[in-house]
């Protein structure tokens, strides 16, 4: 037993609860409490976790009123008792030896947070295709398999449910090699060079500009399920009630409480890629975004940081700016459209407009999207009808 508490949020997750459990169970080092918060799920999800908890007296189940996953997280953590914390969506699941490998890595270098990679899968009617987000890499690899998942280097592996022998036990593989305490055995990703420098599969930071470079370059993506975290970090810290872009609001001031984070490039989360997830629409909620993007500026601006991310800050703004009106068009028919530019509009500052379209070219906001960026701000309607067609020809191929 460690002393890891795993808080996993359920609301309407039958078709995937089960296969999350199971990877939990599963782990090579046992955490010391799993905190499933019901948060009023209608559907049967309940029932499945109540098997679990039978079970193993480990797994608890705390009930509440449907609340959104940025309550159903706070509650587990008024309730949790683990030195580390992890958050596991309930419709995603974990390496069998995610655990022991960031328990581990947190131990030995002290660090307040570490982060795994992150292979991003979707279920199809070919089978499940998987896709690795090497975040060191700071993207995705692209590389993707319909039949196994993929390693740190994209190269496939066998699917969990082939590496069993005849006797139903599960097999050695290189991404799942453990030592007898349940610990990631060392591998080439975690060794050094002849001269004493670390290999690029893990990153280890100590500055807070170091922290702040590394999630702009999304080497530290926001979200905050693939990674363990002392406990102390959300000291009088709960995430936003009622944001759906909740984790780009707390990880900004996460960061400002670590001494020191380490990155490993092992992807050990499997994270589920769902067509009619909230991210595949839009509506009012999505300006959350802009919310967000001005809480971090304001993060930087006190802790005298925005000098040195000045540029940075406004390209990764008009990227999201950008993004989401996209999204506002490719999901909405005309008529919302139009109220969505205007609450744009409102919301955000022409003259940081104007500072997004003067800065810099930079691989995340190109003179391409800066022109449509300005296309949207000048001609919505053009911006729309784009789209559409676009989108349209898309389909048709």
């Amino acid at each position: 037993m460690s002393d890891i508490t795993v808080i996993i949020p359920v609301y309407n997750v039958e078709e995937f609860i089960d296969e999350c459990l199971q990877s939990v169970v599963a782990q090579t080092l046992r955490p010391r409490e799993v905190l499933i918060i019901n948060d009023g799920t209608p559907d049967n999800s309940r029932d499945i976790c109540q098997r679990y908890a039978d079970r193993h007296d480990w797994i608890t189940i705390i009930d509440q009123e449907n609340k959104g996953l940025s309550e159903a997280r706070n509650t587990g953590l008024d309730h949790a008792s683990g030195r580390y914390i992890v958050f596991l969506d309930s419709d995603d699941y974990i390496a069998p030896n995610m655990l022991a490998t960031l328990h581990q890595k947190a131990e030995s270098t002290g660090a307040d947070m570490v982060k795994c990679g992150t292979i991003s899968f979707t279920d199809t009617s070919k089978g499940r295709t998987f896709e690795h987000w090497r975040g060191l890499a700071g993207e995705s690899s692209k590389k993707q398999s319909e039949t196994g998942r993929v390693d740190a280097s994209g190269a496939q592996k066998e699917s969990a449910g082939d590496r069993v022998d005849a006797s139903g036990v599960q097999k050695e593989s290189a991404g799942d090699r453990v030592d007898a305490s349940g610990v990631q055995k060392e591998s080439s990703g975690d060794r050094v060079d002849a001269a004493g420098v670390p290999n690029p599969d893990t990153l280890t930071l100590d500055t807070r500009r170091g922290f702040f470079q590394a999630f702009f370059e999304k080497k530290l993506i926001a979200n905050v399920w693939n990674a363990i975290y002392r406990t102390e970090l959300f000291h009088k810290l709960r995430f936003p009630a009622g944001k759906i872009m909740e984790d780009n609001f707390i990880t900004p001031q996460l960061l400002l409480r670590c001494k020191k984070i380490v990155i490993i490039a092992d992807g050990l989360y499997y994270y589920r890629q769902r067509p009619g997830a909230i991210m595949h629409s839009f509506d009012n909620r999505h300006f959350d975004v802009i919310e967000s993007d001005y809480q971090l500026k304001k993060i930087l601006v006190r802790n005298n940081l925005f000098d040195h991310f000045t540029d940075t800050f406004y390209s990764w703004l008009g990227f999201h700016l950008l993004v989401m009106m996209k999204n506002a068009a490719r999901y909405s028919g005309y008529l919302p459209f139009r109220r969505y530019a205007r609450t744009f509009h409102i919301l955000v500052d022409r003259q940081d407009i104007d500072q997004i379209l003067n800065t810099p070219d930079s691989p995340q906001l190109t003179s391409s999207a800066k022109r449509k960026l300005r296309e949207f701000c000048e001609r919505p309607t053009r911006f729309w009808l784009k789209l559409k067609v676009d989108s349209f020809k898309r389909s048709r191929r």
